[in-house]
């Protein structure tokens, strides 16, 4: 295959015939040398032709989800585990880049029982699409919820749900508009909580490593539940426009009445903080940059911030913050490593 119909499938521009000779670069020789080279000068190629959101990455999900359906009827195109390893071999340096919103689907396509991301086996039935740091997605489950993932997140969902529950698992954040099923509740599995609904919007925030989860409410209701040894508890019952905080640590939950916008903007590319304590504003600026901050001058601590980033880069969030508070800043270019990859770029915030 030539690099003119690989830049023509990343544009969403094959024909069927195109299409299905680019899936088959994929499973036979993506994994190459030659293949991994190929994807290099095909993304040199189109970041000089081309901005990057040009790409019709919607279009693309398109063309694959029609992909998976002509899979899903065609049960004897399954493909073997060293396929599938050949494949994520292929895509795991360039995917991040040019494939962010649809890796996961491709490997879908082509991985119909045991699944591997991140170089994990998943559960046979099971789906997992993860976001890199960085980088958000939306997609469709199979009842038809919609769901945005935001930066540095995993969903696990069944393939097929069986009847009488709709069951996900979350570690990160997610925003979900529910399908109404009064019948088949929807769960949201994260970490000490479950989130249950039968058709609302909401968002969760529960990435691993945090000491809180936060949950969202937009519309609707949802109950939030714990699992016991003698069966799940509801804790609350949250109504629209109500922020939940649940302190890990300390079992404690928070409710409070919030303007949800400031919970969802990442969805549409914003980030709003409204006197939020420096180091909340620092933590969701590191995971939207993918960058590592650190605060050395623990008298900021209780200082709070409140601004609206949308389209800024990092120099400009930084500059912009440096004339609102008394902080500075030294950015620290990630260095390259063995594999040829870079380290984190950091951030240094000190007091002026």
């Amino acid at each position: 295959m030539d690099i003119s119909l690989l830049n023509k499938y990343i544009r969403n521009e094959c024909s069927q015939d195109e299409l299905e000779e680019v899936l088959r670069w994929f499973r036979e020789e993506a994994g190459t040398a030659k293949g991994e080279q190929l994807m290099r000068e095909s993304w040199e190629q189109i970041q000089e032709k081309e901005d990057q959101a040009e790409v019709d990455f919607e279009g693309l999900l398109d063309r694959l989800h029609h992909q998976i359906n002509l899979d899903e009827t065609q049960p004897e195109k399954k493909t073997d585990r060293p396929l599938r390893q050949l494949i994520w071999r292929g895509l795991s340096r360039a995917a991040a880049i040019l494939f962010i919103p649809a890796l996961a689907l491709l490997l879908w396509t082509y991985g119909r029982g045991e699944l591997l991301f991140n170089g994990q086996s998943a559960v046979a039935e099971w789906m997992e699409i993860s976001t890199p740091s960085g980088s958000k997605t939306n997609f469709n489950l199979p009842d038809g919820t919609v769901v945005w993932l935001n930066h540095g997140s995993t969903l696990k969902y069944p393939r097929r749900f069986k009847p009488g529950s709709r069951e996900v698992e979350l570690a990160g954040e997610a925003y979900f508009e529910v399908r109404s099923d009064t019948k088949n509740p929807f769960k949201v599995i994260s970490g000490q909580l479950n989130v249950v609904a039968v058709g609302t919007e909401f968002n969760v925030l529960a990435y691993p490593e945090d000491t809180t989860l936060e949950v969202t409410l937009v519309e609707g209701r949802v109950d939030i539940r714990q699992m016991l040894r003698d069966g799940a508890r509801t804790l609350y019952q949250m109504q629209p426009d109500e922020h939940l905080v649940f302190q890990k640590q300390a079992r404690k939950l928070i409710p409070s009445k919030v303007s949800s916008d400031k919970y969802i903007a990442w969805k549409s590319g914003r980030l709003i903080f409204e006197n939020d304590p420096i180091d909340e504003v620092l933590n969701r600026l590191g995971r939207w940059f993918n960058v590592d901050i650190e605060l050395e001058a623990r008298a900021l601590s209780n200082y709070t911030f409140t601004a609206t980033f949308g389209p800024e880069t990092l120099p400009q969030v930084l500059e912009l913050m440096e004339l609102a508070s008394p902080i500075t800043y030294e950015i620290i270019p990630g260095e390259p490593q063995a594999d040829g990859s870079y380290s984190k770029t950091k951030v240094l915030i000190s007091k002026k």
